[in-house]
């Protein structure tokens, strides 16, 4: 009598193989689906904190809210719903104050991305720079407070809210993130 497997029982067991193996795909798939998406998740909300934490700091540095940048009569920036320009008084390399000298930090939504530039007085010792702060922002919204938290004109404003909304595709779907963050201006 000869010994092995019988043809029925061979495809039974692939069968069974291919069953199980489609099985642990799915899983594996979702898995990975789920990975993504919580791994952008993660990488939205370090984003809209840096952002929100870069904003606040520098709203409580400035003196005021700018009303444009360069101030005059053709602005290149100016302080609305979507754009933020703060004024700060220059610095000179001991930290002192250069009497009307002033620096200027700009918050504006470039395409998908929020981007902060500081652009400074010929005499002050602040390094210039131009930073991407988050990417895939869908929307940025300023509103400007006066000192009862009622809303005022930017020149006028004794603090700013701000609300950051990120939209990033997550998968087959997309994810939205969205943060908002208040600070007062330094105003002495």
């Amino acid at each position: 009598m000869m010994k092995g497997f019988t043809l029925v029982e061979m495809i039974i067991v692939m069968s069974l193989t291919v069953i199980v193996s489609g099985m642990l795909a799915a899983i594996l798939i979702n898995n990975t689906e789920l990975v993504y998406k919580e791994t952008s998740r993660v990488s939205q909300g370090l984003d809209l904190n840096d952002a929100l934490v870069n904003l606040k700091s520098y709203i409580r540095q400035a003196q005021i809210v700018a009303v444009s940048y360069p101030e005059g009569p053709s602005p290149t920036y100016t302080s609305s719903s979507t754009q933020l320009v703060l004024k700060f008084s220059s610095l000179d390399a001991n930290g002192e104050i250069i009497s009307n000298a002033y620096d200027f930090v700009i918050y504006i939504q470039d395409q998908d991305k929020l981007r902060v530039l500081l652009i400074k007085d010929a005499a002050s010792s602040r390094r210039q720079f131009n930073t991407i702060l988050a990417k895939n922002v869908d929307e940025i919204d300023f509103d400007y407070l006066d000192a009862a938290g009622d809303s005022t004109s930017p020149q006028d404003a004794k603090k700013v809210r701000v609300s950051i909304t990120l939209k990033q595709k997550a998968g087959s779907k997309y994810e939205t993130n969205i943060a908002t963050g208040e600070a007062n201006l330094r105003n002495d």
